[in-house]
């Protein structure tokens, strides 16, 4: 009974000094631009051990948005002994890394890519959620999880409740009004200053 009870203190104590690594994490990181703007984009990259040597990041890239030729680069010194390839191919950015030696990756946290995204006319937010393929040096497959933030065009986007107006019939020198409903379905500020109307006898003010 002394035995097994120590036996259990034990493993307790092995628990306690040695706790749960955490996983493998490839993290895309988001930006905020107008229209027709360049921004950076973030990957990061988790380790809690020394057996990542090659990886595979598939980024699916929203309708509208381009990744700039030649804009993925290195950052930080974790991959200064691995060499770095990126392209499009069809909607995904692919972006690979590996070492013809076979080094691992130094374990850390922290970014280790940037590239550039030239965005896209059409206001909204769209989430880069990457897929992610990560191998030792013997080519096995490392379990790894994937994050994704949110790629912001920001730009107002103006939607009318209706695109036409019937006045119907109206008497001679009588006044009539008539409204129309603007909403703003983008991610910028829309204001709107004036409403001019091609016919002399209408006139529109914005309320």
């Amino acid at each position: 009974m002394v035995r097994r009870l120590f036996i259990l203190l034990l493993s307790s104590v092995v628990l306690t000094a040695f706790p749960t690594l955490a996983a493998n994490v490839v993290s895309v990181g988001g930006g905020v631009g107008a229209p027709g703007e360049e921004v950076k984009i973030s990957v990061s990259l988790a380790t809690d051990a020394a057996d990542v040597a090659a990886a595979e990041i598939r980024i699916p890239m929203p309708s509208g948005m381009t990744p700039v030729d030649g804009s993925c680069i290195k950052s930080g010194d974790r991959l200064a002994s691995h060499s770095v390839s990126a392209s499009l191919n069809g909607n995904d950015y692919v972006i690979v890394i590996f070492n013809t030696s076979l080094s691992a990756i130094p374990v850390g946290d922290g970014e280790v890519l940037r590239f550039r995204v030239t965005l896209g006319e059409n206001p909204g937010q769209f989430a880069l959620i990457p897929r992610v393929k990560l191998s030792d040096a013997a080519g096995n497959a490392v379990a790894a999880t994937a994050k994704g933030e949110n790629l912001t065009v920001a730009a107002p986007r103006l939607s009318l409740g209706s695109t036409a107006i019937d006045f119907g019939r109206i008497p001679i020198r009588n006044r009539h009004t008539q409204t129309v409903t603007a909403t703003n379905t983008g991610t910028a500020e829309l204001r709107i200053d004036r409403m001019d109307c091609s016919i002399s006898e209408l006139s529109a003010v914005p309320v």
